[in-house]
């Protein structure tokens, strides 16, 4: 029993030993760990939530703008 434990141990440390040998590479996102952690959407979520927001209504009056003028010259 001694000799099935210790062929045990032995297997593990060498299977331990060969995992902490390997090369680990981290792919942990700060964007997606606050998202999961806070609710909070991801960066590129808010830039376009933003452009939209910032652009919609620019655009909007922009163009009222310019129909304004144009109807102001041809009232002239």
């Amino acid at each position: 029993m001694k000799r099935l434990a210790v062929a045990f141990l032995l297997a593990l440390a060498a299977r331990l030993a060969a995992a902490q040998t390997a090369p680990v590479e981290c792919t942990l996102n700060a964007n997606d760990a606050i998202a999961q952690v806070f609710g909070v959407p991801a960066t590129e979520v808010l830039a376009q939530a933003f452009g939209l927001g910032l652009t919609a209504p620019l655009t909007g009056y922009l163009v009222a703008y310019c129909v304004g003028l144009l109807i102001n010259f041809w009232n002239k």
